[in-house]
């Protein structure tokens, strides 16, 4: 690629993304309130928020850049294997969370209704006596992981922001701090509810992004009409199955389009949701319906070459991707 090719794409490079932050910013400006009555409605929910809203806010927090980054690396590296443990591991956490979730319900009921804390170290100081020590000492651990999520996130900006600000160490600082005094933003104008919204729409980005990614790089691997390597044939593999199960599992409704409506004046004397809230669903539901084109394609664009390949060699160059691990370019 030239010069000149990279000077005409490298501010679309950085145009999409903040065509995609604008989008982020529409909930919290639909959902923002003049005032709060307690503190605690800056961090805890105090609107109707729709358990669809709630689940997919839970998806996009733990999708992270720091978390997601990695795979990106390991899959271009094709060393499968440190994202299979990885991703059983997680599976295997979020399975002791889900059975031990009676107690940790209720502890946010009571704490709700009581109005007290809701954190995770006041969580497990209650299930040890209530001790200020192990309060302290959870306290510290949160602040810790949050602190270290908060570094990863802005080390992994950074480093997507560098080559597009042509390694200028200023401008890159001034975007990453940007992004984190819109982090903050976020929760200061709407609340929770806000935020929650905000992160679902990051999900369905996410989604449409990597869906259609894959269905682009697919269709080139395939255009250029030469053979795979055993690596190439095991991913394809896998991105067919994701993109076979994911539609099923979320029914095609990957971002909930439940209407937006507020506790305060922002709505329509009438009751009515307002036309920016309406307008933002509908492009919700459009978004659903571009996320399952494009799993489709790639559905059919692996079928096609899988089908190519025949069943025989494809668990052949499967089983011969995972024992051979990662491929060394040569030197």
């Amino acid at each position: 690629m030239d010069t000149r090719t990279q000077q005409i794409l490298m501010p679309l490079v950085l145009f999409l993304p903040l065509v995609s932050l604008a989008i982020y910013l529409i909930p919290i400006y639909l959902l923002r309130r003049k005032a709060y009555a307690r503190a605690q409605d800056y961090f805890v929910s105090s609107e109707h928020t729709p358990p669809g809203v709630i689940r997919n806010s839970s998806v996009g927090y733990a999708l992270k850049m720091a978390t997601f980054g990695p795979f990106f690396v390991w899959g271009a590296s094709a060393d499968f294997w440190p994202a299979i443990i990885y991703s059983t591991f997680f599976a295997l956490g979020v399975g002791l969370i889900y059975i031990v979730r009676r107690p940790m319900l209720a502890f946010m009921q009571s704490a709700l209704h009581e109005d007290r804390s809701i954190t995770v170290h006041d969580f497990i100081a209650r299930q040890h006596g209530n001790d200020p020590r192990v309060r302290l000492f959870a306290s510290c651990l949160t602040v810790f992981a949050i602190f270290a999520l908060v570094i990863g996130e802005a080390l992994v900006v950074a480093t997507f922001l560098k080559p597009i600000l042509s390694d200028n160490a200023a401008a890159t600082s001034v975007f990453v701090s940007g992004f984190l005094a819109l982090m903050a933003l976020y929760a200061m104008l709407s609340g929770n509810s806000g935020v929650m919204r905000s992160a679902q729409s990051q999900l369905g980005m996410l989604y449409l992004g990597l869906f259609g990614a894959t269905a682009l790089l697919l269709y080139l691997l395939i255009s250029a009409l030469r053979p795979m390597s055993p690596h190439s044939t095991f991913a394809m593999v896998f991105v067919a199955a994701c993109c076979a199960v994911m539609p099923f599992y979320r029914r095609s409704v990957y971002v909930d389009t439940s209407p937006l409506r507020t506790a305060n004046s922002n709505t329509d004397p009438s009751g009515r949701e307002p036309l920016g809230g309406r307008l933002f669903r509908r492009f919700e539901k459009i978004l659903n319906a571009c996320i399952s084109v494009c799993a489709a394609w790639v559905i059919v664009l692996a079928a096609m070459q899988l089908y190519s390949d025949g069943l025989p060699a494809i668990a052949r160059e499967s089983a011969a991707a995972l024992q051979t691990g990662t491929i060394r370019s040569p030197t």
